[in-house]
């Protein structure tokens, strides 16, 4: 599986995992799964992900930010 750079994004943009689960409406032990790669995200997944996190281009979480 890809390696997802949530935590790192997360972290960088300065939300808690609650913060990002009530944004993206996913459920916070699902975004901890995710953080962890304990669970198969999807392309609609990095989709919610990016526009809560407010990147412009969901294939951005397959790396660390850089800013």
């Amino acid at each position: 599986m890809v390696r997802l750079f949530l935590k790192e994004w997360r972290e960088h943009r300065g939300f808690t995992q609650a913060q990002l689960a009530e944004r993206t409406g996913m459920n916070g032990t699902t975004l901890s799964r995710m953080e962890h790669e304990q669970f198969r995200w999807t392309a609609e997944h990095l989709e919610q992900l990016a526009l809560a996190l407010d990147i412009d281009d969901a294939r951005k979480l397959l790396f660390p930010p850089t800013e």
